[in-house]
């Protein structure tokens, strides 16, 4: 398993822009989960509308820096999530706003996301908060719009980018060792795929 100064370097990676298959090859090779080298892999999932056009390129970026981190933060507890990140969320919500008016629980849950993606990733001008920027109270979210909206959409989020990727053929096909640690002569022969998609549109509320 890759430890956590090539959790790192990847970061370095991704800030130079090298192709998104690399990243997902370097985990499967690092012992990740296929679920994991999946949801590496995997599209960016947006709002089908012709605004989807219009995000800023960095939400792409960020969207892959933080799947990065929170494939390591699940590995190193030994499971695989089932939640997107809060920047996916924002991602797919975010060409949704302007087709037209949100609900009371869905503009929180957009906000809420949205603070989050901005803030960690440096889009917030110096000496202001994401809160003076929307010009309202910060948002908390109440058990049950966490529960019924958020993580619902996590989880459709997630569930959909692991989909994408493995019909577009990232799947191991390595042997797996035995219980003695001995891979009995087999090797890993990579992965198969085609180039992933950068994106993938869905109707958020069809």
């Amino acid at each position: 398993m890759l430890k956590e100064n090539h959790h790192a370097m990847l970061q370095i990676l991704l800030d130079l822009d090298i192709n998104i298959d690399v990243v997902a090859t370097l985990l499967d090779i690092g012992g990740f989960s296929q679920e994991h080298v999946q949801y590496m892999a995997g599209p960016v999932v947006v709002h089908k509308s012709p605004w989807s056009e219009s995000l800023p390129k960095w939400i792409f970026k960020a969207v892959y820096k933080d799947r990065l981190e929170q494939i390591f933060a699940e590995a190193h507890k030994g499971v695989n999530g089932k939640l997107a990140t809060p920047t996916e969320v924002m991602a797919c919500m975010c060409a949704a706003t302007m087709d037209a008016p949100l609900g009371h629980e869905w503009t929180n849950v957009y906000l809420w996301c949205g603070n989050i993606a901005l803030t960690k990733h440096g889009k917030i001008p110096e000496g202001q908060t994401y809160w003076d920027i929307v010009g309202q109270e910060p948002v908390t979210l109440s058990e049950y719009v966490r529960k019924e909206y958020l993580e619902k959409l996590q989880r459709d989020i997630r569930s959909t980018v692991i989909k994408v990727a493995a019909e577009r053929g990232w799947k191991k096909t390595q042997t797996n060792p035995d219980d003695s640690g001995n891979d009995n002569g087999s090797q890993r022969n990579g992965l198969k795929h085609q180039p992933t998609a950068e994106v993938v549109q869905v109707s958020l509320f069809d």
